[in-house]
């Protein structure tokens, strides 16, 4: 049973780690973080005009696949009309950026002005369970190096906190760019919704909090099972010698030598005593004989 609960924990932290790099390598580098509408509208004397724009936007690109305006005279003038301005494209988003006003006249383009500042944080996600995804593999091909555990759990841990600031500093921007422009716009109708890229985000903190936890708890199993099977094996080995590891009331041990009546010898009972790490406590030798068939 204990078994087999090592190897579930081992096959999940490894599968997760590469799950959460994938995703996480995904989220950064695809232009599906938010999505917005923005419809400006202008009133001059024969009616009113507005500007229906619609764009997707991740950290490095932003693409616009609907942009059209509409007209709407007053009563008496001509029928509405409804017109497309410019073609559906994907542009990079600096390039963007760097033609516009400063500040951005838009609350569309504040946006995007604020939420490309968050590219680093992450980019950072992505090297550090890189680091995990290697340190977790090297760790499968050297089973008594149970840091490599411990280390892998740790860097997952530290990526959850990371993809946790990135979700944070996104959201807080977006919010920021609404504030700081709608309230300068009143003929503006702005929407927006979080894309697919976003909630890779989310659902990388979740996976490498859980693969974190995981490793550590896989680590702490792992050297509870290495003390016991170095407890055994100095078991094994005082009995080899002809000596028997007689347990009393309070867990310490004693040595016998059976070939003698049992006269003891050795060391007292009090001072080798038997843990669930091994056995602790200094020989002292009666006579040198018995130390030296140790």
């Amino acid at each position: 049973m204990e078994n087999r609960k090592l190897l579930a924990l081992t096959v999940w932290t490894v599968v997760g780690s590469y799950v959460a790099f994938l995703m996480m390598c995904t989220a950064t580098f695809t232009n599906h973080w938010i999505y917005t509408r923005e419809i400006v509208k202008i009133t001059n004397d024969t009616g009113i005009y507005s500007r229906d724009t619609q764009q997707h936007s991740g950290l490095l690109v932003t693409c616009q696949f609907d942009d059209k305006i509409h007209w709407n005279p007053h009563e008496g003038e001509n029928s509405s009309w409804d017109a497309p301005l410019s073609e559906n494209e994907c542009r990079n988003l600096k390039k963007v950026l760097s033609n516009q006003d400063n500040p951005p006249d838009t609350i569309t383009f504040a946006v995007f002005v604020h939420t490309s500042k968050s590219f680093a944080v992450p980019l950072m996600t992505c090297f550090l369970l890189l680091s995990a995804v290697i340190v977790c593999t090297v760790g499968q091909f050297m089973p008594k190096r149970r840091c490599m555990v411990f280390l892998s759990g740790s860097i997952c841990v530290v990526c959850g906190l990371t993809s946790l600031t990135a979700i944070v500093r996104f959201v807080i921007a977006v919010n920021d760019a609404i504030i700081e422009k709608h309230s300068q716009s009143n003929d503006v109708i702005f929407q927006h919704h979080y894309g697919f890229s976003f909630v890779l985000t989310v659902l990388t903190f979740l996976l490498t909090n859980g693969v974190g936890v995981a490793s550590l708890h896989l680590f702490i199993l792992l050297e509870r099972q290495a003390a016991r099977s170095e407890k055994e094996r100095v078991r094994h080995h005082l009995q080899r010698l002809g000596m028997n590891v007689v347990r009393t009331a309070d867990e310490s041990a004693s040595f016998n030598n059976p070939e003698q009546g049992n006269e003891r010898y050795g060391l007292p009972v009090s001072s080798w005593k038997e843990t669930q790490y091994g056995f602790e406590g200094e020989p002292n030798w009666k006579d040198d004989r018995a130390k030296s068939e140790l």
